[in-house]
């Protein structure tokens, strides 16, 4: 992950697209690692992107002051502050006001556990079917792909 967070820290790419391009890059790798017990990993993964994104903002405008750097680049979203954010005049809502677009954060995913099958299961005998059944009803239920199956087949 840090050679590819690397490769986007640009000094002259826009906020907006900067983030962008980097919560794909979040996302993906929380995703695949989201099975495993990653909590504290995860916390660790935003503090490195955040020391990373202050030094992106300060090799930016070496002249300026830090409260100058919060105030353009972080805000406050519900009850979190340093969030990175910005206005991206591209999208903006009905009313005409720009959408804001913020960095995910990787401590915000849900953790998955994977849902070990039972050793003496077998899905050829009918006494298992019960089983079976509940399972794959289980993990429709917690991904869209599953949900969008059992949708379109009722």
């Amino acid at each position: 992950m840090q050679r590819s967070f690397k490769k986007v820290l640009s000094r002259a790419a826009k906020q907006v697209n900067l983030i962008k391009m980097l919560n794909p890059i979040i996302r993906g790798w929380v995703n695949y690692h989201r099975t495993v017990n990653a909590k504290e990993t995860f916390e660790r993964v935003d503090k490195e992107i955040w020391q990373s994104l202050w030094q992106w903002v300060k090799r930016r405008y070496p002249d300026k002051s830090p409260v100058w750097i919060t105030k353009k680049y972080f805000r406050t979203a519900g009850n979190r502050n340093w969030v990175f954010a910005a206005e991206d005049m591209e999208k903006l809502y009905p009313n005409g006001k720009p959408y804001v677009v913020s960095l995910s954060r990787a401590s915000d995913m849900p953790i998955k556990r994977h849902m070990k099958i039972k050793g003496e299961a077998n899905p050829f005998d009918l006494k298992f079917v019960t089983y079976f059944e509940e399972r794959s009803t289980s993990k429709m239920r917690d991904t869209l792909k599953g949900s969008k199956k059992f949708l379109t087949s009722g």
